[in-house]
Protein backbone atom coordinates (compact mmCIF):
# COMPACT_ATOMS: atom_id res chain seq x y z
CA UNK A 1 0.00 0.00 0.00
CA UNK A 2 1.81 3.03 -1.18
CA UNK A 3 -0.07 5.64 0.87
CA UNK A 4 2.16 4.88 3.78
CA UNK A 5 5.29 5.38 1.44
CA UNK A 6 3.81 9.16 1.94
CA UNK A 7 5.61 9.76 5.56
CA UNK A 8 9.25 8.88 3.08
CA UNK A 9 8.99 13.00 1.04
CA UNK A 10 6.73 14.41 4.28
CA UNK A 11 9.45 14.24 6.69
CA UNK A 12 12.24 16.39 5.18
CA UNK A 13 9.60 19.12 3.95
CA UNK A 14 7.82 19.05 6.89
CA UNK A 15 11.54 19.74 8.82
CA UNK A 16 12.71 22.11 5.83
CA UNK A 17 9.24 24.29 5.71
CA UNK A 18 9.28 24.62 9.80
CA UNK A 19 12.85 25.85 10.12
CA UNK A 20 12.44 28.04 7.42
CA UNK A 21 9.67 29.52 8.74
CA UNK A 22 11.20 29.88 12.56
CA UNK A 23 14.52 30.88 10.67
CA UNK A 24 12.42 34.03 9.51
CA UNK A 25 10.67 34.62 12.85
CA UNK A 26 13.98 34.51 14.74
CA UNK A 27 16.55 36.97 11.43
CA UNK A 28 13.97 38.10 9.08
CA UNK A 29 13.77 41.77 9.50
CA UNK A 30 10.27 41.36 7.36
CA UNK A 31 8.95 39.23 10.21
CA UNK A 32 6.64 36.67 9.82
CA UNK A 33 3.14 39.01 8.45
CA UNK A 34 5.24 39.77 5.36
CA UNK A 35 2.82 38.94 1.79
CA UNK A 36 4.48 36.55 -0.31
CA UNK A 37 6.07 39.04 -2.78
CA UNK A 38 7.38 40.93 -0.03
CA UNK A 39 9.08 38.44 2.01
CA UNK A 40 11.63 37.49 0.32
CA UNK A 41 13.21 34.45 -0.49
CA UNK A 42 12.29 32.47 2.31
CA UNK A 43 8.95 33.04 1.78
CA UNK A 44 8.80 31.84 -1.56
CA UNK A 45 10.82 28.83 -0.39
CA UNK A 46 8.15 27.75 1.96
CA UNK A 47 5.49 28.80 -0.58
CA UNK A 48 7.27 26.04 -2.69
CA UNK A 49 7.59 23.61 -0.10
CA UNK A 50 4.08 23.60 0.04
CA UNK A 51 3.33 23.31 -3.65
CA UNK A 52 5.83 20.59 -3.89
CA UNK A 53 4.63 18.59 -0.79
CA UNK A 54 1.07 18.94 -2.12
CA UNK A 55 2.07 17.70 -5.45
CA UNK A 56 4.02 14.17 -4.40
CA UNK A 57 1.52 13.57 -1.92
CA UNK A 58 -1.13 13.22 -4.24
CA UNK A 59 0.55 11.29 -6.86
CA UNK A 60 1.53 8.66 -4.55
CA UNK A 61 -2.25 8.87 -3.36
CA UNK A 62 -3.10 8.42 -7.27
CA UNK A 63 -0.76 5.42 -7.32
CA UNK A 64 -2.22 3.68 -4.99
CA UNK A 65 -5.47 1.30 -6.04
CA UNK A 66 -4.32 -1.33 -3.22
CA UNK A 67 -5.33 1.10 -0.09
CA UNK A 68 -9.47 0.09 1.52
CA UNK A 69 -11.42 3.37 2.12
CA UNK A 70 -12.83 1.27 5.34
CA UNK A 71 -10.94 1.59 8.54
CA UNK A 72 -12.19 0.61 11.85
CA UNK A 73 -11.40 3.42 14.78
CA UNK A 74 -9.10 1.85 17.50
CA UNK A 75 -8.32 3.26 20.98
CA UNK A 76 -5.96 6.37 20.52
CA UNK A 77 -5.06 8.37 23.87
CA UNK A 78 -3.17 10.80 22.12
CA UNK A 79 -5.31 11.90 19.60
CA UNK A 80 -8.37 12.05 21.66
CA UNK A 81 -6.34 14.40 23.99
CA UNK A 82 -5.42 17.45 20.71
CA UNK A 83 -9.22 16.92 19.36
CA UNK A 84 -10.47 17.91 22.79
CA UNK A 85 -8.12 20.63 23.17
CA UNK A 86 -9.17 21.78 19.86
CA UNK A 87 -12.74 21.82 21.10
CA UNK A 88 -11.90 23.58 23.78
CA UNK A 89 -10.61 26.55 22.06
CA UNK A 90 -13.17 26.66 19.42
CA UNK A 91 -15.33 27.52 22.15
CA UNK A 92 -13.41 29.57 24.13
CA UNK A 93 -12.88 31.33 20.59
CA UNK A 94 -16.30 31.58 19.87
CA UNK A 95 -16.84 33.20 23.05
CA UNK A 96 -14.61 35.79 22.45
CA UNK A 97 -15.95 37.02 19.71
CA UNK A 98 -18.36 38.77 21.06
CA UNK A 99 -16.24 41.24 23.25
CA UNK A 100 -15.18 42.42 19.98
CA UNK A 101 -18.63 43.17 18.73
CA UNK A 102 -21.48 41.93 17.78
CA UNK A 103 -22.38 41.85 13.64
CA UNK A 104 -24.06 38.90 11.30
CA UNK A 105 -20.41 37.76 10.52
CA UNK A 106 -19.95 37.43 14.37
CA UNK A 107 -22.90 35.31 15.19
CA UNK A 108 -22.55 33.13 12.37
CA UNK A 109 -18.71 31.96 12.64
CA UNK A 110 -19.40 31.52 16.73
CA UNK A 111 -22.59 29.57 15.87
CA UNK A 112 -20.32 27.42 13.49
CA UNK A 113 -17.58 27.60 16.15
CA UNK A 114 -20.05 25.76 19.15
CA UNK A 115 -21.02 23.25 16.25
CA UNK A 116 -17.55 22.10 15.21
CA UNK A 117 -16.69 21.80 18.81
CA UNK A 118 -19.38 19.58 19.17
CA UNK A 119 -17.96 17.41 16.47
CA UNK A 120 -14.34 17.28 17.21
CA UNK A 121 -15.48 16.16 20.76
CA UNK A 122 -17.10 13.78 19.50
CA UNK A 123 -14.49 12.29 17.39
CA UNK A 124 -11.94 13.44 20.63
CA UNK A 125 -14.30 10.71 22.91
CA UNK A 126 -14.25 8.35 20.35
CA UNK A 127 -10.35 8.21 20.15
CA UNK A 128 -9.74 7.72 23.89
CA UNK A 129 -12.18 5.27 24.70
CA UNK A 130 -11.78 3.41 21.35
CA UNK A 131 -15.69 2.99 20.99
CA UNK A 132 -17.02 4.83 18.32
CA UNK A 133 -19.87 7.13 19.25
CA UNK A 134 -19.95 8.85 15.80
CA UNK A 135 -22.10 6.11 15.15
CA UNK A 136 -25.00 7.50 17.17
CA UNK A 137 -24.70 10.58 15.96
CA UNK A 138 -23.90 10.83 12.62
CA UNK A 139 -25.05 14.21 11.91
CA UNK A 140 -22.65 15.79 14.54
CA UNK A 141 -19.51 14.39 12.44
CA UNK A 142 -20.52 17.26 9.34
CA UNK A 143 -20.36 19.79 11.70
CA UNK A 144 -16.11 20.03 12.14
CA UNK A 145 -16.16 20.31 8.33
CA UNK A 146 -18.90 22.70 7.93
CA UNK A 147 -17.19 24.73 10.77
CA UNK A 148 -14.24 24.61 8.72
CA UNK A 149 -15.59 26.02 5.82
CA UNK A 150 -17.29 28.67 7.01
CA UNK A 151 -14.11 29.79 9.17
CA UNK A 152 -11.94 30.06 5.77
CA UNK A 153 -14.54 31.87 4.11
CA UNK A 154 -14.88 34.73 6.92
CA UNK A 155 -11.13 34.49 6.84
CA UNK A 156 -10.99 34.96 3.56
CA UNK A 157 -13.54 37.54 3.08
CA UNK A 158 -11.93 39.15 6.11
CA UNK A 159 -8.22 39.48 4.53
CA UNK A 160 -9.39 40.73 1.25
CA UNK A 161 -9.59 44.37 2.72
CA UNK A 162 -6.36 43.93 3.77
CA UNK A 163 -3.06 44.48 0.78
CA UNK A 164 -1.81 40.83 -0.01
CA UNK A 165 1.74 42.18 0.33
CA UNK A 166 1.13 43.32 4.21
CA UNK A 167 -0.45 40.00 5.64
CA UNK A 168 1.04 36.16 5.89
CA UNK A 169 -2.23 34.33 4.08
CA UNK A 170 -0.69 31.16 5.00
CA UNK A 171 -3.71 30.89 7.75
CA UNK A 172 -6.18 30.97 4.65
CA UNK A 173 -4.23 27.69 3.33
CA UNK A 174 -4.20 25.57 6.51
CA UNK A 175 -7.84 26.41 7.20
CA UNK A 176 -8.89 25.25 3.89
CA UNK A 177 -6.35 22.00 4.22
CA UNK A 178 -8.50 21.28 7.60
CA UNK A 179 -11.64 21.54 6.26
CA UNK A 180 -10.86 18.53 4.10
CA UNK A 181 -8.85 16.69 6.19
CA UNK A 182 -12.00 17.22 8.41
CA UNK A 183 -14.82 15.24 6.03
CA UNK A 184 -12.67 12.74 5.21
CA UNK A 185 -11.83 12.14 8.89
CA UNK A 186 -15.20 12.33 9.18
CA UNK A 187 -16.03 9.75 7.18
CA UNK A 188 -13.82 7.46 8.89
CA UNK A 189 -15.37 7.41 12.27
CA UNK A 190 -18.97 7.27 10.69
CA UNK A 191 -17.35 4.36 8.47
CA UNK A 192 -19.43 5.54 5.39
CA UNK A 193 -18.06 4.24 1.94
CA UNK A 194 -16.28 7.12 0.53
CA UNK A 195 -13.80 6.43 -2.37
CA UNK A 196 -10.24 8.16 -1.20
CA UNK A 197 -11.43 8.39 2.81
CA UNK A 198 -8.28 6.73 4.02
CA UNK A 199 -6.24 8.53 1.30
CA UNK A 200 -7.96 11.90 1.27
CA UNK A 201 -6.96 12.22 5.74
CA UNK A 202 -3.66 11.03 4.66
CA UNK A 203 -2.92 14.16 1.87
CA UNK A 204 -4.83 17.34 4.09
CA UNK A 205 -4.11 15.95 7.14
CA UNK A 206 -0.29 15.59 6.25
CA UNK A 207 -0.50 19.48 4.43
CA UNK A 208 -2.89 20.75 7.24
CA UNK A 209 0.30 19.21 9.99
CA UNK A 210 3.12 21.06 7.51
CA UNK A 211 1.45 24.20 7.24
CA UNK A 212 -0.60 25.14 10.48
CA UNK A 213 2.73 24.00 12.86
CA UNK A 214 5.02 26.10 11.11
CA UNK A 215 2.49 29.26 11.06
CA UNK A 216 1.64 29.08 14.78
CA UNK A 217 5.27 28.45 15.83
CA UNK A 218 7.00 30.82 13.90
CA UNK A 219 3.96 33.39 14.91
CA UNK A 220 4.06 32.04 18.56
CA UNK A 221 8.30 32.75 18.40
CA UNK A 222 8.20 36.32 16.56
CA UNK A 223 5.22 37.98 19.03
CA UNK A 224 7.06 36.54 22.02
CA UNK A 225 10.72 37.58 20.64
CA UNK A 226 9.09 41.24 20.05
CA UNK A 227 6.89 41.20 23.12
CA UNK A 228 3.48 41.59 21.18
CA UNK A 229 2.01 37.48 22.13
CA UNK A 230 -1.76 37.61 23.73
CA UNK A 231 -2.89 34.00 24.36
CA UNK A 232 -6.39 35.24 23.68
CA UNK A 233 -5.77 36.57 19.97
CA UNK A 234 -3.59 33.00 19.30
CA UNK A 235 -7.50 30.96 20.56
CA UNK A 236 -7.87 31.01 16.48
CA UNK A 237 -4.25 30.05 15.52
CA UNK A 238 -4.02 27.15 18.33
CA UNK A 239 -7.54 25.77 17.59
CA UNK A 240 -6.10 24.41 13.70
CA UNK A 241 -2.46 23.90 15.39
CA UNK A 242 -4.27 21.48 17.91
CA UNK A 243 -6.32 19.83 15.20
CA UNK A 244 -2.76 19.20 13.22
CA UNK A 245 -1.76 17.54 16.00
CA UNK A 246 -4.64 15.54 16.66
CA UNK A 247 -4.03 14.53 12.51
CA UNK A 248 -0.26 13.43 13.12
CA UNK A 249 -1.44 11.07 15.95
CA UNK A 250 -4.32 9.50 14.24
CA UNK A 251 -2.33 9.13 10.72
CA UNK A 252 0.38 7.49 13.05
CA UNK A 253 -2.63 5.18 13.73
CA UNK A 254 -3.83 4.65 10.00
CA UNK A 255 -0.47 3.60 8.77
CA UNK A 256 -0.35 1.08 11.58
CA UNK A 257 -3.72 -0.57 10.82
CA UNK A 258 -4.64 0.67 7.54
CA UNK A 259 -5.57 -3.00 5.37
CA UNK A 260 -5.72 -3.84 1.71
CA UNK A 261 -9.11 -3.81 -0.57
CA UNK A 262 -11.11 -6.59 -0.21
CA UNK A 263 -11.91 -8.27 -3.44
CA UNK A 264 -15.83 -6.88 -2.79
CA UNK A 265 -14.05 -3.29 -2.72
CA UNK A 266 -12.24 -3.85 -6.22
CA UNK A 267 -15.03 -4.95 -7.93
CA UNK A 268 -17.21 -2.11 -6.20
CA UNK A 269 -14.11 0.57 -7.07
CA UNK A 270 -14.01 -0.83 -10.39
CA UNK A 271 -10.60 -1.49 -10.54
CA UNK A 272 -8.86 -4.66 -12.52
CA UNK A 273 -5.95 -5.91 -10.21
CA UNK A 274 -2.74 -6.98 -12.36
CA UNK A 275 -2.85 -10.94 -12.84
CA UNK A 276 -0.13 -11.69 -10.51
CA UNK A 277 -2.00 -10.29 -7.66
CA UNK A 278 -5.09 -11.95 -8.73
CA UNK A 279 -3.78 -15.28 -9.37
CA UNK A 280 -1.98 -14.75 -5.44
CA UNK A 281 -5.73 -13.60 -4.17
CA UNK A 282 -6.85 -16.71 -5.71
CA UNK A 283 -4.52 -19.22 -3.70
CA UNK A 284 -4.70 -17.34 -0.82
CA UNK A 285 -8.55 -17.91 -1.19
CA UNK A 286 -8.15 -21.28 -2.50
CA UNK A 287 -6.27 -22.19 0.48
CA UNK A 288 -8.98 -21.06 3.03
CA UNK A 289 -11.93 -22.21 1.41
CA UNK A 290 -12.65 -25.94 2.72
CA UNK A 291 -15.08 -28.39 3.94
CA UNK A 292 -14.84 -26.39 6.78
CA UNK A 293 -16.87 -23.86 5.41
CA UNK A 294 -19.14 -26.12 3.28
CA UNK A 295 -20.30 -28.83 5.99
CA UNK A 296 -22.21 -28.81 9.42
CA UNK A 297 -20.57 -32.17 10.20
CA UNK A 298 -18.34 -31.90 12.91
CA UNK A 299 -15.76 -34.67 11.63
CA UNK A 300 -14.96 -33.11 8.35
CA UNK A 301 -15.13 -29.81 10.15
CA UNK A 302 -12.06 -31.03 12.36
CA UNK A 303 -10.27 -33.38 9.71
CA UNK A 304 -10.39 -30.04 7.29
CA UNK A 305 -7.87 -28.64 9.87
CA UNK A 306 -6.17 -31.31 10.96
CA UNK A 307 -5.00 -31.26 6.61
CA UNK A 308 -5.13 -28.37 5.70
CA UNK A 309 -1.39 -28.40 5.07
CA UNK A 310 -1.33 -31.10 2.95
CA UNK A 311 -1.62 -30.73 -0.84
CA UNK A 312 -4.04 -32.13 -2.51
CA UNK A 313 -3.09 -34.40 -5.03
CA UNK A 314 -0.86 -36.17 -2.12
CA UNK A 315 -3.35 -36.64 0.26
CA UNK A 316 -5.73 -38.88 -2.91
CA UNK A 317 -2.63 -40.32 -3.62
CA UNK A 318 -2.10 -41.77 0.09
CA UNK A 319 -5.87 -42.70 0.01
CA UNK A 320 -5.56 -44.79 -2.92
CA UNK A 321 -2.28 -46.50 -1.47
CA UNK A 322 -4.01 -46.93 1.95
CA UNK A 323 -7.40 -48.55 -0.46
CA UNK A 324 -5.10 -50.99 -2.16
CA UNK A 325 -3.11 -51.79 0.45
CA UNK A 326 0.26 -50.72 -1.65
CA UNK A 327 1.95 -49.82 1.08
CA UNK A 328 4.47 -51.56 2.80
CA UNK A 329 6.66 -49.79 4.70
CA UNK A 330 6.41 -49.29 8.22
CA UNK A 331 8.14 -45.93 8.93
CA UNK A 332 5.61 -44.68 6.36
CA UNK A 333 2.73 -46.09 8.14
CA UNK A 334 3.38 -44.66 11.21
CA UNK A 335 4.20 -41.38 9.98
CA UNK A 336 0.82 -41.48 8.31
CA UNK A 337 -0.92 -42.32 10.91
CA UNK A 338 0.87 -39.83 13.03
CA UNK A 339 0.50 -36.93 10.65
CA UNK A 340 -3.06 -37.75 9.76
CA UNK A 341 -4.43 -40.10 11.84
CA UNK A 342 -3.58 -39.50 15.61
CA UNK A 343 -4.60 -35.57 15.37
CA UNK A 344 -5.39 -35.40 18.87
CA UNK A 345 -7.86 -36.85 21.45
CA UNK A 346 -10.39 -34.50 21.02
CA UNK A 347 -10.51 -35.55 17.33
CA UNK A 348 -10.95 -39.13 18.08
CA UNK A 349 -13.93 -38.53 20.27
CA UNK A 350 -15.57 -36.35 18.31
CA UNK A 351 -15.35 -38.85 15.54
CA UNK A 352 -16.46 -41.60 17.54
CA UNK A 353 -19.63 -39.34 18.48
CA UNK A 354 -20.25 -38.46 15.14
CA UNK A 355 -20.78 -42.08 14.45
CA UNK A 356 -22.57 -43.53 16.61
CA UNK A 357 -24.98 -40.25 16.69
CA UNK A 358 -25.27 -39.61 13.04
CA UNK A 359 -24.98 -40.93 9.33
CA UNK A 360 -21.20 -41.37 8.27
CA UNK A 361 -20.01 -38.35 5.97
CA UNK A 362 -19.69 -39.11 2.17
CA UNK A 363 -17.43 -38.50 -0.52
CA UNK A 364 -18.26 -38.82 -3.87
CA UNK A 365 -15.41 -40.22 -5.57
CA UNK A 366 -17.09 -40.98 -8.37
CA UNK A 367 -18.48 -37.32 -9.11
CA UNK A 368 -15.45 -35.61 -8.00
CA UNK A 369 -12.96 -37.66 -10.01
CA UNK A 370 -14.52 -39.52 -12.67
CA UNK A 371 -11.48 -40.16 -14.17
CA UNK A 372 -9.40 -41.97 -11.27
CA UNK A 373 -12.01 -43.68 -9.63
CA UNK A 374 -13.84 -46.87 -11.03
CA UNK A 375 -17.26 -47.47 -8.63
CA UNK A 376 -17.00 -51.31 -10.14
CA UNK A 377 -13.54 -51.91 -9.73
CA UNK A 378 -12.03 -49.45 -6.20
CA UNK A 379 -13.29 -50.84 -2.72
CA UNK A 380 -13.09 -48.13 -0.68
CA UNK A 381 -10.61 -47.67 2.86
CA UNK A 382 -12.30 -50.15 5.05
CA UNK A 383 -12.27 -52.58 2.83
CA UNK A 384 -15.97 -52.44 1.50
CA UNK A 385 -17.68 -52.29 -2.25
CA UNK A 386 -20.27 -49.82 -2.12
CA UNK A 387 -23.61 -50.98 -2.38
CA UNK A 388 -25.52 -51.83 -4.90
CA UNK A 389 -27.69 -49.59 -6.28
CA UNK A 390 -25.79 -46.66 -4.65
CA UNK A 391 -24.20 -43.60 -5.99
CA UNK A 392 -20.39 -44.91 -5.66
CA UNK A 393 -19.91 -43.36 -2.40
CA UNK A 394 -17.41 -44.50 0.58
CA UNK A 395 -17.56 -44.37 4.11
CA UNK A 396 -14.06 -43.04 5.36
CA UNK A 397 -13.60 -45.48 9.07
CA UNK A 398 -10.32 -43.83 10.71
CA UNK A 399 -10.50 -46.61 13.45
CA UNK A 400 -9.51 -49.51 10.31
CA UNK A 401 -7.06 -47.33 8.87
CA UNK A 402 -5.42 -47.64 12.13
CA UNK A 403 -5.70 -51.20 12.57
CA UNK A 404 -4.45 -51.63 9.10
CA UNK A 405 -1.69 -49.83 9.55
CA UNK A 406 -0.99 -51.36 13.27
CA UNK A 407 -1.39 -54.98 11.45
CA UNK A 408 0.97 -54.06 8.82
CA UNK A 409 3.71 -52.61 11.08
CA UNK A 410 3.13 -55.11 13.88
CA UNK A 411 2.39 -52.60 16.52
CA UNK A 412 -1.13 -53.53 17.41
CA UNK A 413 -1.32 -54.44 21.22
CA UNK A 414 -4.43 -56.93 20.69
CA UNK A 415 -6.87 -54.99 21.86
CA UNK A 416 -8.07 -55.44 18.20
CA UNK A 417 -10.86 -57.54 16.78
Amino acid sequence: MKTKLMWIPFIPLFVSGVMLKLYQAIFDPNGVNAGLLSGGSITIGFAVIVIAAFIILLLISASDKATSPRYEIKRNIPAGIFALLAAVFLIADAVTMFFGGINIQVLIDAVFSLGGAIGISVIGISSLTGENRAKSAPALMLLPALWGFARTFISFLNDTRISSESKDMSDIVFMAFATMFLFNCGMLYLKLVVKHAVKGSFVYGMMLILVSVAYTVSHTVYDLRNGVFSLSSYFGVYEFFFLSLFALFLLIELTRGMRERTRKEYEEAGIVKKKEEEEDEEEEYQAEFSLEEQSEDPLMRKAEQSMKSIDRDESDEIVRQLANGSIDDPEMLVNIREEYLDDDDEYTDAYAESDSNAPANEVDYDNEYPEDYDNDEVSDISGQKPEEGGNGSYDVDLNDINRLIDEITGDSDGNDE
